[in-house]
């Protein structure tokens, strides 16, 4: 998950936010909210190697078997890179390894999921986007990215 700094406010250190916010929102809302960009995968036991850009790479389109469109507010020059884990014993700190700069505003967010046969390793190419806007997404749940033939 990616957020910026601002859209975790709420969060207490060591709370459990597996279920519910403190506002009430679950997940999904903040997904559809791009307070975060959620991404639920298949594939728990295999390493995640994760590419920031801002230029879409053709050949990364022609090899992915899935991508999700998401959107994320960045504020204070910052996105933090989170697990999913993190929600359910939750750090108010991001490590700092998990910071990634980029400026304030709006970003269309497409993830793209390219899996290495060969290896235990999955790789998600994530293309930012600034927009004026947050984008409009209405999903029912949190998007998934699958391994199985591409859906382009």
């Amino acid at each position: 998950m990616l957020y910026g700094p601002r859209a975790a406010a709420l969060l207490e250190d060591g709370g459990n936010y597996g279920q519910r916010f403190p506002d009430g929102c679950d997940m999904v809302d903040y997904v559809n909210d791009s307070r975060f960009a959620a991404i639920g995968t298949r594939w728990p036991s295999r390493q995640h190697w994760l590419h920031f850009s801002t230029t879409m790479d053709s050949s990364v389109i022609q090899t992915a078997s899935d991508h999700v469109r998401l959107g994320v507010e960045v504020t204070d020059g910052r996105l933090c890179v989170r697990g999913s884990d993190d929600l359910f014993r939750w750090t108010t700190r991001c490590p700092g390894e998990q910071i990634v700069s980029i400026d304030d505003g709006f970003y269309e967010l497409t993830a793209c999921v390219v899996l290495d046969e060969d290896s235990a390793l999955v790789r998600i190419y994530l293309h930012f986007a600034q927009v004026p806007a947050k984008p409009e997404l209405g999903y029912d749940r949190v998007p998934e990215l699958y391994g199985d033939s591409p859906t382009w």
